[in-house]
């Protein structure tokens, strides 16, 4: 689903029509108003809107690939701008609902296609969740990922009397433990990163980060603790 955009616009003189702002450009696809934002109102190809989404999320999501191109070749644009984030971790790969839009970001500008968000998942499980089956399996063909419905997981593993998916009471192997140890680093840098976003938004707009850092961990520490939950009813059950 496309993303939602900041419906707010400029208060116009009387008899005049509000501009767009940049967000309701890069989804309607308006470069030049785009441009104009960019260029002669100076905003960030990355800035935020109320919603956390940014020019790069809204033209992503709508399939806009000249507004992306221009967006992240532009010199304003942060080094890493392919990869920013919106308050849910997803990254502008992860609201692509074409193969096209998706393909221009890896191929083009390198996003990376292995970042999980919130949730702990990749783009690729999300689109493969959105029902985006060709996007998905893109994005898996770059990732490597083997994309499984829940189905076909419990068909391979089975379930137990509480419906727990079963391991036959094995241990992880060694390469599934790396992986895990992999996916938890990356966790860790994710909130880590998503901090230092905060932080820095907050030193420049002026305000008290408090509410979004303690509102971040708790989202987190939960996460992290029904992830737990779930790793120990795999390696437990028989």
């Amino acid at each position: 689903m496309p993303v939602p955009t900041n419906l707010d616009r400029a208060v116009a003189p009387a008899g005049a029509s509000a501009p767009k702002n940049i967000w309701i450009a890069a989804g309607e696809g308006d470069l030049d108003r785009v441009k104009d934002c960019v260029e002669r109102e100076g905003i960030s190809p990355t800035a935020a809107d109320e919603f956390t989404y940014t020019p790069l999320h809204a033209a992503a999501s709508y399939g806009h690939l000249d507004i992306l191109r221009y967006l992240l070749s532009h010199p304003s644009a942060p080094s890493d701008a392919v990869n920013v984030t919106d308050s849910d971790l997803d990254t502008p790969l992860f609201v692509c609902e074409t193969v096209e839009a998706a393909r221009c970001l890896i191929e083009e500008f390198h996003a990376n296609a292995k970042h999980t968000n919130s949730e702990g998942l990749t783009a690729a499980q999300q689109a493969f969740e959105n029902e985006h089956e060709d996007l998905a399996q893109y994005i898996a063909s770059v990732t490597g990922e083997s994309l499984q419905t829940e189905q076909e997981e419990e068909d391979v593993l089975g379930e137990d009397e509480n419906g727990d998916a079963r391991t036959d009471g094995r241990e992880l192997t060694q390469e599934e433990q790396a992986a895990e140890d992999e996916r938890l680093d990356a966790q860790t840098d994710q909130l880590m990163a998503r901090v230092g976003e905060i932080m820095t938004r907050a030193e420049r707009e002026g305000f008290d980060p408090e509410d979004e850092l303690r509102a971040l961990v708790s989202d987190s520490v939960v996460r992290q603790i029904r992830e737990g939950m779930q790793t120990s009813n795999l390696t437990d059950s028989a």
